[in-house]
């Protein structure tokens, strides 16, 4: 059994039709966004930030803190 080139031609064709459709579908498949790994939806940089913005304010709580001191013992003496 041999096989004429026309028909070869079309099997090429249908292959190549199947594969073009079955990527399509797998495409549209796909979820939008990735799935996270690490449960977070911040980056590091996000949280190295937030860290950093805690600290300075806790700095500047401490800093007004100590002036309110300052001013009660100036006040008094």
């Amino acid at each position: 059994m041999t096989l004429s080139i026309p028909s070869l031609i079309a099997f090429g064709i249908f292959c190549s039709i199947l594969g073009i459709v079955l990527f399509v579908c797998y495409i549209l498949n796909q979820p939008d966004e990735p799935e996270e790994t690490s449960g977070s939806s911040y980056t590091e940089e996000e949280i190295i930030l937030a860290r950093f913005l805690e600290d300075k304010q806790a700095i500047n709580e401490a800093f007004l803190s100590a002036q309110a001191e300052l001013l009660k013992e100036l006040q008094n003496s």
